[in-house]
């Protein structure tokens, strides 16, 4: 089925917050709402947006209404989550997708999201766009790179990566593992939700797509472990491209782990690549830093890995 490319954002629209995942303090819908309207936004939500149930932002069923009912309301232009945490495992099931379907609008969000961004693609043949959360820091390429992806008009756009300033730790140091360029729909997301979409029935194939890839504070045999399931269990191989994002703080040194009885994180990204041909490429700018890229998941792309570009 034709996929929905949703209309692009502009000033003024109004743009729901909601919280498909993890709880949310005031403090950080504060955060969320200031910066949408510093984006030139009308930023909405449901009063349930601050729910707590333990560690979920309430129960399921409410926050899958939440969702449901910022598609289904006209005046809605965007749909942005305003963090991630643990939870959207529970609510894929929950969302209406002839609704979505008939109604596509940018779906913003990462992280625990990942999950979405596979369901709502698969289910609801929506582009969505994966790389920010309402509590992120928009920090100038963050916001350039917004307004580029999700308001530009412009027919083609490059998306290119920034180094983080905090080059002196090693998973912040970009390489390349295979030069060239590939061609294929941008499909991806957190690494623990990769492997946690396995097998059911909201993955999307890997299959002639560019994946791209992220993690935050697993230890370095855990990401081994997690893309070793990767190649096992899904058809990873025969994706078209790889791009790894910044792995923040899963290096040996963010554990209390010695040295000599870990693998470095660039020493296992190594090993893994060594059972593909694509290019492929380490570090480029998303996932849990501040310079963050987004993403349109689903959309025909371009992956330079050489240039750490990729064009839409």
């Amino acid at each position: 089925m034709k996929k929905n490319y949703p209309s692009l954002l502009k000033s003024k629209d109004k743009i729901a917050l909601v919280s498909p995942a993890g709880f949310i303090s005031e403090q950080k819908l504060e955060k969320s709402i200031d910066n949408l309207k510093k984006l030139g936004f009308i930023p909405c939500f449901e009063k349930s947006i601050l729910d707590k149930k333990g560690y979920l932002a309430g129960t399921a069923k409410n926050r899958a209404f939440e969702i449901n009912k910022m598609f289904e309301r006209t005046d809605i232009k965007g749909i942005m989550c305003a963090r991630g945490g643990y939870g959207s495992v529970g609510i894929a099931n929950l969302l209406d997708y002839k609704l979505i379907n008939k109604n596509p609008k940018a779906f913003i969000g990462y992280s625990d999201i990942t999950y979405l961004n596979h369901a709502l693609y698969k289910h609801g043949n929506l582009i969505n766009f994966h790389g920010v959360a309402g509590v992120s820091d928009f920090n100038e390429y963050t916001t350039n790179c917004f307004q580029q992806v999700l308001m530009s008009n412009n027919k083609s756009k490059i998306i290119k990566s920034q180094k983080e300033e905090n080059q002196n730790k090693e998973e912040f140091k970009s390489f390349t593992i295979n030069k060239g360029e590939a061609r294929g729909k941008l499909v991806g997301g957190n690494l623990s939700l990769l492997c946690s979409l396995i097998g059911t029935k909201d993955f999307v194939s890997f299959e002639n797509k560019i994946v791209f890839i992220e993690e935050i504070y697993e230890a370095p045999y855990k990401i081994d472990r997690m893309l070793t399931h990767l190649i096992n269990a899904t058809d990873i191989l025969k994706a078209s491209a790889i791009t790894f994002g910044v792995f923040n703080k899963c290096n040996y040194d963010s554990f209390d782990l010695e040295k000599e009885n870990s693998l470095s994180l660039k020493e296992i990204i190594i090993e893994k690549s060594a059972y593909f041909n694509v290019p492929i490429s380490y570090g480029f700018s998303f996932g849990h830093i501040s310079n963050q890229a987004i993403f349109p998941f689903g959309q025909e792309a371009t992956f330079d890995s050489n240039k750490f570009e990729i064009y839409i």
